[in-house]
């Protein structure tokens, strides 16, 4: 999962060192971005994926409901 925002957050060179710091700040606030947005992105991954299952979950109770109605058998007379 650190790849893509490796990708999307290089390290800039080091120079001095209040360079390496802000350079060190600029990049662990693109990888909490990084971070905020794939957890958005699951988030409505997990939604959709919820809301799916409940869609498919009552199309199977109404085909279900438009099952004909199931009788008993008669019981066989033992003599």
């Amino acid at each position: 999962m650190a790849l893509p925002a490796m990708a999307a957050c290089p390290a800039l060179p080091d120079g001095p060192a209040t360079d390496n710091v802000t350079n060190g700040q600029q990049q662990a606030l693109c990888l909490q971005q990084e971070l905020h947005d794939n957890t958005m992105d699951r988030n409505a991954q997990t939604q959709f994926d919820s809301l799916k299952s409940t869609i498919q979950q009552q199309q199977i109770q109404r085909r279900f409901d438009q099952l004909p109605p199931i009788t008993r058998p008669t019981p066989w007379d033992r003599k």
